[in-house]
This record gives structure tokens, sequence and C-alpha cells, in this order.
């Protein structure tokens, strides 16, 4: 599990609406981060290819804030 926090200007649930739509699934802060990160679990059989593709929709939603 990676626990990533958002810099400053970004909403969270557009954020994660946006990966979702890029067809990534994350789940959101909890407690005092609620809102102010995203979980991303990676456990399991995944391959390079998976992560490089998560990290791009994860690049392209970012972008598409500023």
């Amino acid at each position: 599990l990676s626990n990533l926090i958002y810099p400053d200007g970004i909403d969270d649930l557009a954020f994660r609406s946006k990966l979702y739509d890029l067809g990534v699934v994350v789940a959101g802060g909890l407690g005092p981060y609620a809102g102010r990160m995203f979980r991303m679990g990676h456990m399991g059989n995944i391959t390079q290819h998976e992560i490089v593709a998560v990290l791009s929709a994860i690049e392209q939603a970012l972008i598409s804030f500023w």
C-alpha cells in the first residue's frame, strides 16, 4: 500500500473520479488525512506494464488540474 499526499490545489473526489475514468481505482485517505491523500494498493502479481499504466494515469489526472 502506498499513501500519496496531494499537492496544493487538488480536490480529492475530483482527482479520484478522474483516475476512475482512466481505469484506476484508489481509496481516499482516512482520519486526519481524509481529503488530503489517496491510498493505492499494489499487492499481488502485477507487472511492470501495469505499474507504468497506473503512474501514467496519475500523471494525466494531475495535469488535468493545472
